[in-house]
């Protein structure tokens, strides 16, 4: 069995890589924070919604049971109502884009819009995802290798 296969995994592994290119973009705003018209930025947030649609798009409907799908003997279908339902692709979908903060709380005289409390938040919040996602999957890991009989 290979984990990396699990959906559960995907997403943790997802959020990992936008964790780290967050902490990446932070990193250079808080580098960047004396050069004169330099502006924040930071990473288009991820949903859980769109990160479980991107694992789950191959799942494909099946019928196990001539009672599924049918109501009162007659058959009833699924159809789609919107184009981005039911398929692989979602609309606006890419990799993590960083986004120049447009309306910065403070700039400065030289015209750097660098707060400094605020990267300091957002490392903290990410530090914090961080330490989620890796307790999660340390928890997963541990009942996967508890089901197997293994200690």
């Amino acid at each position: 069995m290979d984990i990396k296969n699990l959906a559960l995994f995907k997403m943790a592994n997802s959020q990992m890589k936008w964790l780290n290119q967050r902490q990446s973009v932070i990193a250079k705003n808080v580098a960047n924070a004396n050069t004169p018209s330099y502006k924040a930025s930071d990473l288009t947030p991820i949903d859980f919604k769109s990160t479980l649609l991107k694992q789950t798009s191959k799942v494909q409907m099946t019928k196990t049971n001539t009672a599924h799908m049918s109501e009162g003997g007659r058959k009833v279908s699924a159809f789609r109502t919107n184009n981005a339902h039911m398929s692989g692709t979602l609309p606006n979908q890419g990799e993590y884009r960083v986004k120049e903060i447009r309306k910065p709380f403070e700039v400065a005289v030289d015209g750097n819009a660098v707060n400094l409390e605020d990267q300091m938040v957002k490392m903290s919040e990410t530090q914090q995802q961080h330490d989620l996602v890796t307790t999660l999957f340390k928890k997963h890991m541990k009942m996967i290798t508890m089901s197997l009989g293994k200690r």
